[in-house]
Parts: C-alpha cells; structure tokens; sequence
C-alpha cells in the first residue's frame, strides 16, 4: 500500500514536470485592425530606405497597452509562412511603441516587392497570433531605374481652330491681347504583348497635366495629374497596375498632355513680383511600362520618338482661365488599336532640366461629388443663370445638342450683384491674373454631346450660359467638385447650430483649397501662400487625414528656398522661402508671419502624428530660417521686418501701399 501510494506521488511530480517545461505564452484575443506602412496599406512605391510600420488593434477590456511587439519582412510571403525573416527580424522589442517603427533590415531595392507581419504582446505579456501578411512595393527610386523612358513633347502646334484664342487684360492693360499659350497634345503608341502576362506596371510623369489611356479606356481615375512642385527641382510620377487592363496582342497606349502649372505662362507674367515668365517650359511627359511574364521573363515599353503626336479638340487650355473645347476637331478613337495615325507627326524628344523624380505620395485629385442646378433665371441680357447651392472649387459638366460650331460660352462666379439679378465676377473676372474662369465648348452637331474639362479648375457657385436656347436643367449641366482626396478622420458636432455650420464652412475651405498644395483661392490666385498654409493647418489636422500632404509640401518649401542676405548682417546668406511655394509666382522671400511655416508645418505634423521624422528632416531648414529672423532685431528686441496688418480696414492699396506693411501697423508685436 505505501509503495502504491509512493508510486502515485513519483508519477504526479513526473507529470508536472512535463506539463510545466512548456509553459505556452499565454494568448488574449488582440486583433489587427489596420497595418500600415509610410502611413499607407500595402503601398506600391516606397521611395524610403527605411519605411515605417505601423499598426492598429482592437482589444477587449479596459487599460489595455501594448507591452511589446516582434516584426518580419520577407521577400516572398512562402518564407513569411515559415517564419522565414531573410530582410529583417526585429526579436521580440520591449516597447510600447505602435507607429511609424523604423525598418532596421537588410538594404531594399527598387521595384521590389516585400511582405511584412507583426505581432505583440499586451501589458499581462499576452501575446498576439501573427497578424495577416501584408506587402509594400518600391518605387523607382532614382532616374537610372527609368531606364530607356524619355521625355516628349509636342513638336508641332497644328491647331486651326479661330477659338483657340482667348483675351488676356490686366488691371492696367487699356485693351486686352490675344493668347493662346502651349497646345493640348496627344500622343499614342502601340505595344504587342505575345506572353502570358503576370504582372503590368505604368510609371508616367507628366510635366504638365496628363491624362493616359489603355485601349480606349482612361487609366485610373485621377484628375488634374501629378500635384504641382517646383518642377526644375522635384517632379513625381504615378504609379498605375495596369495588369487587368492589357490584353494578349496589340495594346494602344494614348496620352494627352495639358499645361497644368508647368507650362502655365499666359497669367501672372506682368506680376512685378514674379519671374516674367511663369512656365518652365513646353508640356512635357515621360512612361515607363514594365511587363512581367508568366515564364519569368520581362520586357520594358515607353515613351521615345517612335510615339506620334497630334493636336486635338482641346484648342485651349489654362488653368486659370480654363478649357476650350472644339468638339468639330475631335480624332475619333484615337487611343484604340485599329486607328489610323499615318496623318500624325512623330513626338519630339525632349530634354527638361529637373534634379530629382520622386513617386507620388499624397492622394490624387478625384472628382468626388456633383451638384445640381438648385435654382436656374435669366439675366437682364438673356442669358440663364445656375445656382448649384454651394461654392465649390471644380467645374461643369454638359450635356449638350446643337449645330455644328454653335459656341456655348459658361462663366464661373462665386457671387452675384447685390441685386440678385447677374453674376459679379470680382476676383473670378481676371483682373490681376488677366484671366477670367470661362469654359468654352463649341458643338461638333451630332446629337446629345457631353463633356467636361481636362487641365483647369475654377471656384464658383454660379454659372452664367451662353449660347443655349432653351432652359438648363440638371440633364443639361452640373457642377463637379475636384480636390485632393484626403480623407475625413475627425468630426465636430454641437447643440449650437452657428457652431455647426461655421465648422461645416471650415471644412469646405479646406477641401476647396487643396489640389495638390494649400493654396489661398481656387480661382484668382491658386498659390500656396505659406501664411494661408499655416493659418489653416492644425484645422486641417484635427478633420482630415494630412500627413503625406504636409510632408510633400515642405518638400514644395525646402525647394522655394534661395539665398538671402541677412538685414544685420547682410555679408551673411541664409535660406529663405519666397511667400509662395511651389511655381516661380513668388511674391519675393518670406517675411516672418508667412515664413514661420517652414517651423509651423513640421512641429504640427509631428504633434497630431506622433512622427519626429518630419522634424529630423527639416531641422536645419527650421534653425536657418529662425537666424534669418533673428537677424531683424533692432536694439529694441523687435523685428523690423514682417506683413502684420497688410490689410487694414479702408486701406486704399493704390493709394498708400507701403502704410499697411509698416512694423507699427502689427497686429502683434514679434519680441525675439
């Protein structure tokens, strides 16, 4: 019996021994919402060579923290399934640190793709399953990966329409001129695939905005393309998979090139603070296609002097004064396979100067909503007014019938006379752009014609049509609102309902302001004004998703800056930003009120985000810029520089100019 009983207790100590040399992590159900990478969900152009991670998670329970977390980046998923870590396997990291974790692994390359998981544990050191895989996808990285691309343009302006002109008038001009600016071109290959196709990537970079076409059909639905930078210094390319759009055989690849900013050079050109021509050069585009096939092999397609070029129906193109569109020079389908283009010329190789191509980061311009007409009246000249209810920055769109050449003439407001009675062009109507927003389509006479702009935007809530005969409606014409997609993280609502709609106006201020940068106005000016950037910039922050928005437009500041000369000591040069980034409108260097963007943007980026990357990058920028200030002190401790109340209340500009920008007109007084 005792030696039964001792046999038992051997074999329970035994037992324990077992069951407790393999004490499993415990596990708690922590799952993962969202994995980011560079703040993006499976991202296909890194450019960084250390990208950022980040993670959210839903846990149940209350004072829950993450006490750790263990990452690995693979190059194929089949070796992250085995747990197989070839580029970088973090270990399991003691932190509470849940976003933007730097890659610390093995150097990445271009055009390559990667897979990535994560795991952690929570404060009881519960751990986590592994999350799902996910991937990110390097750009291009540096211009040698463009490999044979080049860059063309349009070598001859064949256009013949008597539209394609427009008047130009300034405030001083007595009468206005004649312009036409750089042509729309077109240009269009063909590539025959005879393989089995795994994988199709486009890479285009359009100096000026673009528009590219696969087979008859646009690619992606992006607008107004790529956002607008200092082009001899940044440009950047979009990236496009195009796997699902190519076909076995002939595949026609079509372009069609406007001038966007980079070949804006009608309006601003007698701005006595700008350069005397605003426009880098002629529209210029560059497309790189990498096709990968089922065998393993792979083949590149782009643009060179084989491409043919035409001009078409857009006759006229300024992104401030608008399109115009002559629907009796329509090519027909000119961007399919069996369209004949023996009547095209070849496109012409180009050669502009830019440093650096960079992908884009930020969301693309999209068309996100349309408005109907709310109410439609005539004019005391005939001609029919729309109200669509809301100012908006975007333009028309129509559906028209009408004889061959009739001319439908639409211009954009945002206000009408005291009276109620017509349209008040105020700032809309050219004056100091010498531009005023119309839209011009002239009819082809073929049935219902429908169209809409491609190269400009205007901010308006009214339209004023001529050259209809009967009334507009909602089949007839609509208002298309266009900006950069940034995506709404942040709400506001209140008992108060002044409250409310003063949020609700804030909101579409910053949405009508941003195509591509923060700009002052969608219509007189369109420039990234560094005051109006940070005047407007924590808003921003707490509505909507800006972060690879502000992180571009530093970028858009760093190349502004240019040397200057200290005030006190003017042997020394410091970098300084003009008042307007990016474009060669600069409105010379930044005084302090516009300037301290250059600190502003990065410090709040870094507040609302978590991210000191931003910091880091642009410290010295934000040290060098602060000594310029510094050198305005006066013994006094004030700086003798600055706009302060450069707009004071019954100010006559002509008048009295400098009095508004007069150290003691400040609203504050800078103490340093």
């Amino acid at each position: 019996m005792i030696r039964n009983h001792l046999l038992f207790a051997v074999a329970l100590v035994a037992l324990l021994y077992v069951s407790c040399s393999k004490v499993p992590t415990p596990q708690t159900s922590i799952s993962f919402e969202q994995l980011l990478v560079n703040s993006k969900v499976n991202p296909s152009t890194i450019e960084s060579d250390q990208p950022l991670f980040s993670w959210i998670v839903d846990v149940e329970g209350y004072n829950k923290s993450q006490l750790a977390y263990h990452i690995l980046v693979a190059s194929s998923q089949e070796k992250l399934n085995e747990d197989e870590a070839d580029l970088w396997n973090s270990d399991k990291v003691n932190s509470d640190k849940s976003t933007f974790v730097k890659y610390q692994g093995k150097a990445l390359e271009a055009l390559q793709k990667y897979f990535w998981k994560v795991k952690i544990w929570d404060e009881k050191g519960a751990s986590s399953e592994w999350s799902e895989i996910q991937e990110f996808k390097m750009g291009l990285m540096n211009t040698e990966n463009w490999g044979a691309a080049k860059w063309i343009t349009l070598n001859k302006d064949t256009r013949t329409s008597p539209h394609r002109f427009r008047d130009y008038k300034t405030g001083k001009m007595k009468k206005p001129e004649l312009v036409d600016g750089f042509p729309a071109s077109y240009f269009r290959n063909i590539v025959n695939v005879n393989k089995q196709i795994e994988n199709v990537q486009a890479y285009v970079c359009g100096l000026g905005y673009y528009e590219l076409y696969l087979n008859g059909s646009k690619v992606g639905d992006h607008v107004l393309d790529p956002a607008p930078s200092n082009y001899d210094k940044q440009a950047y390319y979009v990236n496009y998979d195009i796997t699902e759009q190519i076909k076995s055989g002939k595949n026609a690849f079509g372009i069609i090139l406007g001038n966007g900013f980079y070949g804006q050079n009608i309006s601003w050109k007698r701005d006595p603070e700008s350069d005397k021509d605003l426009a880098y050069g002629p529209p210029t585009v560059k497309l790189l296609v990498k096709l990968k096939y089922e065998d393993g092999s792979s083949e590149d397609f782009y643009t060179d002097e084989n491409w043919k070029e035409a001009t078409g129906p857009i006759v006229f193109n300024n992104i401030y004064g608008g399109d115009t569109y002559d629907a009796r020079y329509e090519l027909g389908e000119w961007n399919t396979v069996d369209y004949n283009d023996a009547s095209w010329g070849n496109a012409k190789v180009a050669a502009p100067k830019i440093k650096q191509i960079s992908a884009n980061q930020i969301p693309p311009i999209k068309k996100l909503k349309e408005f109907e007409p709310q109410k439609v009246f005539k004019a005391p000249d005939g001609n029919w007014i729309v109200d669509f209810g809301q100012n908006i920055a975007g333009w028309v769109k129509l559906n028209i019938q009408g004889k061959a050449g009739q001319l439908i003439e639409i211009t954009t407001t945002e206000a009408l006379l005291t009276n109620g009675k017509d349209i008040f062009q105020g700032s809309t109507g050219g004056g100091a752009n010498g531009m005023a927003q119309i839209y011009k389509y002239i009819c082809k006479g073929d049935g219902i014609e429908s169209w809409e702009p491609k190269f400009s935007y205007h901010g308006f809530r009214y339209a004023k049509i001529e050259g209809i005969s009967k009334k507009p409606d909602a089949d007839m014409i609509k208002a298309v609102l266009v900006a950069t997609d940034i995506q709404e993280t942040g709400s506001f609502t209140s008992s108060d309902e002044l409250l409310n709609k003063m949020h609700s106006i804030s909101k579409w201020t910053i949405v009508d302001n941003l195509h591509g940068i923060p700009e002052d106005c969608p219509h007189r000016e369109k420039c990234g004004w560094l005051g109006d950037a940070h005047a407007f910039c924590e808003y921003a922050l707490y509505n909507y998703d800006m972060y690879d928005f502000y992180i571009k437009y530093m970028e858009d500041i760093r190349t502004q800056m240019r040397p200057t000369k200290g005030h006190n000591n003017p042997e020394i040069k410091f970098q300084v930003p003009t008042m307007i980034a990016p474009g060669k409108r600069t409105s010379t260097y930044a005084k302090i009120d516009w300037g301290v963007a250059t600190m502003y943007l990065p410090w709040y980026n870094y507040k609302f985000y978590g991210d000191d990357t931003i910091v880091k990058e642009y410290y010295e920028e934000m040290r060098n810029l602060t000594n310029f200030y510094l050198d305005f002190k006066g013994e006094n401790g004030i700086m003798q520089d600055g706009m302060g109340d450069w707009c004071p209340p019954r100010w006559d500009r002509r008048k009295n100019f400098c009095h508004g920008m007069r150290p003691y007109n400040f609203s504050k007084c800078l103490f340093l």
